[in-house]
């Protein structure tokens, strides 16, 4: 050890013990504040943590509140529009979607969107156009996808539909593969009396629903 500083020499030695005593109370109060600071940082960390925790769940209220309230506006809209219509606009056995129904509809067809759909009706008949841009704006409420072809298309028949047809493919049918949306679709109209059932057709591509509403039923 006599290559240690001042190992041969009593002054020597005994500063360098204060010197190294000293060093030690230092390094013991160093780490002392260490673990201070370290358990405030520990502490910083957790409160960040439960900030961003709530931010988070803040964030998703928001959300929730903000899809709620443009639901409570549509709902309202149609309400209103449905109301702005005269009785001589409906005429006294017109067939048209009440605000309620819309709304009806819209909540259970959301889930759905990116359904491929179309709409048609018989050429020349107002108010069997008039229903079928009801069905439009559900449709577009609820973000089913038109593939490009956004309205309604209006077609000439050897023999007019009669009624409301939620026609699907006739092969998909048959092999019991019927669109969930397009089940959905016809219970509701079935239970609102736009419909007595679903309707099935070749033309018709496959996981596509198109919606003829024909001529007004004969009482």
């Amino acid at each position: 050890m006599s290559w240690w500083p001042g190992w041969d020499s009593i002054e020597s030695t005994t500063r360098w013990q204060d010197i190294y005593f000293w060093f030690g109370v230092v390094c013991l109060v160093m780490l002392a504040v260490a673990q201070v600071v370290s358990h405030k940082y520990g502490v910083r960390k957790d409160e960040l943590v439960a900030i961003a925790e709530r931010d988070v769940i803040a964030q998703r209220q928001t959300e929730k509140d903000e899809a709620d309230d443009r639901i409570r506006q549509l709902q309202n809209a149609l309400s209103e529009a449905d109301k702005k219509l005269s009785e001589s606009e409906k005429g006294p056995a017109a067939r048209r979607i009440t605000g309620q129904q819309k709304a009806e509809l819209i909540a259970a067809l959301t889930p759905f969107r990116g359904q491929k759909v179309s709409i048609v009706c018989v050429k020349g008949d107002e108010e069997g156009l008039a229903l079928a841009q009801d069905f439009l704006a559900i449709f577009v409420a609820a973000n089913w996808d038109f593939e490009g072809a956004l309205g309604v298309a209006q077609a000439s028949y050897s023999k007019n539909p009669i009624g409301v047809e939620v026609t699907l493919n006739e092969r998909e049918v048959k092999a019991k593969r019927v669109p969930p949306a397009g089940a959905v679709l016809i219970n509701l109209l079935i239970a609102m009396r736009f419909t007595d059932g679903g309707y099935r057709n070749a033309e018709v591509p496959p996981n596509k629903i198109e919606v003829r509403v024909g001529n007004k039923p004969t009482p």
